[in-house]
């Protein structure tokens, strides 16, 4: 598809508009909470094959006000996520794991290597965090020590700046899988593919079930 018929899709402008960061009034009439919505290869680690073929999104989330800003599930190309934050004029100060697989916290995907939560700590000191179920399991794919991750269990809270983001335990497509609410709305685990998947359903933008695999 070349770019002139990109512009005149109109389907293709509302996907590349999600993509876009998305300020949210909060409290007070101002805007607050920090999000994007990246697709691995193709808004960064672009040229990726592995990326392109899997189609992974990646969550950003932060505090406009504070400048402080998670990554959820860094995979692909960590160093273009953080450079994208300080872009945005945000830090990262952690990461949020929805779950094990090497797609998302990077690792040995088939024999092919992929970036992820070693690279994020080389970069920058932060915590990661993680359902207490899954910690094992992260440790193992990942290469990380044990205290390198920060446990949680269902219902805590991580605050972002003045952005609070509670961790909702949904085990099922691994044990210690999980979700994340903040108070403007859901940040779920994906996996993009051909067929409609549940995506990020914060203020305005349409709830559709969740079919992560």
């Amino acid at each position: 598809m070349t770019d002139s018929a990109a512009v005149s899709d109109p389907t293709a402008a509302k996907r590349a508009a999600r993509h876009q960061p998305a300020p949210t009034t909060s409290g007070g009439g101002t805007e607050r909470l920090y999000f994007r919505q990246l697709l691995a290869g193709r808004e960064f680690s672009v040229g990726d094959p592995v990326a392109r073929q899997m189609m992974n999104f990646v969550y950003l989330l932060g505090d406009r006000q504070t400048g402080e800003a998670v990554i959820v599930d860094p995979a692909y190309g960590v160093d273009d996520l953080v450079d994208l934050l300080e872009a945005d004029g945000m830090r990262c100060v952690g990461a949020l794991v929805t779950h094990y697989h090497p797609d998302h916290v990077g690792g040995d995907l088939m024999g092919t290597p992929i970036e992820g939560i070693t690279r994020l700590l080389d970069r920058v000191a932060v915590p990661i965090h993680v359902q207490a179920d899954e910690a094992p399991w992260v440790e193992r794919v990942t290469g990380v020590g044990a205290g390198d991750l920060t446990r949680h269990g269902g219902g805590d809270v991580v605050q972002v700046g003045e952005v609070p983001v509670t961790l909702v335990h949904t085990p099922g497509h691994t044990p210690g899988s999980q979700c994340f609410l903040s108070t403007d709305g859901w940040c779920r685990e994906t996996r993009c593919s051909s067929t409609a998947v549940g995506g990020p359903t914060f203020r305005g933008a349409t709830r559709r079930p969740c079919t992560s695999r």
